[in-house]
């Protein structure tokens, strides 16, 4: 509750879509042109995924450890969970 709180209201207002590891130790969230993964028990900032020509509006992750974002850019991009390439 409260780590979402924080991203959806306090660091990213417009966020459109959060979704939750495989064991959900890391959230990963769309908000802007990139997404954002943070550690669920900390709160810290993990990695910051980018590449997104215009605002994300959803995103997804696999039980294989694989992000998935869509985008207003008209592009649906894959992401290794682990390195964010």
């Amino acid at each position: 509750g409260r780590l979402l709180r924080h991203l959806t209201r306090e660091r990213f207002p417009a966020t459109y879509g959060v979704a939750f590891s495989p064991g959900s130790r890391r959230v990963v969230a769309a908000a802007g042109s990139s997404l954002t993964v943070w550690h669920t028990a900390t709160g810290e900032l993990d990695r910051l995924l980018t590449g997104h020509s215009n605002g994300v509006i959803a995103c997804a992750w696999s039980s294989g450890g694989v992000i998935a974002s869509g985008s207003h850019d008209l592009t649906v991009r894959l992401w290794d969970g682990a390195t964010g390439k």
